[in-house]
């Protein structure tokens, strides 16, 4: 700090006595304006001071209001029912539901690990459910049954000889040997053949490994329908069915005969 002792015991020795008497009064002067300034002097300072002391003291939002919000808030957080205790309870109570072996968090993980190893077990869980619903979908798509088949067969069906070694022409093979099957229908037409002449219709399929003859019938051109219907009701069948038909008339040969059938895969 300055030594203003020293300093003015300085001034004091120094021949000038009214220089030193001027400058003491130009300091005074100098001190006494800043006190008395309208800003920041002591008449400032206390407009201020009591400004904050009106504030401190005010009833809308003074000491005692700010008392009595503690209060209140201190009231509040110590009230039984809806306060600290009440919180601490209700965590305490949660907790012991939470820990609880019946039904708290390690029971619902037990249960959730159990449901799990349910879903992905092999035998009844969600893989052997898709593929349980894969295997429907399969079985569901099949009875739509498989494209019709159509076609026309042209062949020497008085003077040829069919595979069997009978006279006549094969018409078709149905079906794959091995693989089952469901015939729903088998139609022939022969409207271009001689009228008044007759076919003969005859079915082969294999019997315990060989073939065998299963089905011959005879129709007359004119008589029955142009539209033979040989297979009119579902029957399942395990090989193919080869199709030969016959006529007794030359006229016959080389003539078209059109047939037409429908198959579902089992």
């Amino acid at each position: 700090m300055m030594d203003f002792e020293g300093a003015i015991a300085e001034l004091k020795n120094k021949d000038n006595a009214e220089t030193f008497n001027r400058s003491v009064h130009s300091l005074q002067a100098i001190v006494d304006n800043l006190l008395a300034h309208g800003s920041h002097g002591l008449a400032a300072l206390k407009t201020l001071l009591d400004a904050i002391e009106g504030d401190l003291n005010s009833s809308a939002y003074g000491l005692s209001v700010l008392r009595a919000l503690v209060y209140e808030v201190e009231t509040r957080l110590d009230d039984g029912t809806a306060g600290l205790p009440a919180l601490k309870t209700l965590i305490d109570s949660l907790a012991g539901e939470l820990t609880d072996g019946t039904y708290g968090l390690a029971a619902l993980k037990a249960l959730t690990d159990a449901i799990q190893a349910k879903l992905d077990d092999g035998t009844s869980g969600l893989e052997a459910l898709k593929s349980l619903l894969d295997s429907i979908e399969s079985k569901l798509d099949r009875l739509s049954g498989e494209a019709p088949a159509s076609g026309t067969v042209t062949a020497n069906w008085n003077s040829g000889t069919a595979t069997s070694g009978e006279t006549g022409a094969d018409v078709a093979t149905i079906g794959l040997n091995g693989a089952k099957k469901k015939l729903h229908s088998l139609l022939l037409s022969v409207h271009s053949f001689t009228p008044g002449g007759r076919v003969t219709v005859r079915l082969y399929m294999r019997v315990k490994g060989v073939e065998r003859k299963v089905y011959q019938e005879d129709f007359n051109k004119g008589t029955d329908p142009d539209g033979l219907w040989i297979v009119n009701g579902t029957v399942g069948i395990h090989d193919s069915v080869r199709v030969e038909l016959q006529s007794n008339r030359s006229a016959d040969n080389g003539m078209a005969l059109d047939y037409d059938f429908m198959l579902e895969e089992m």
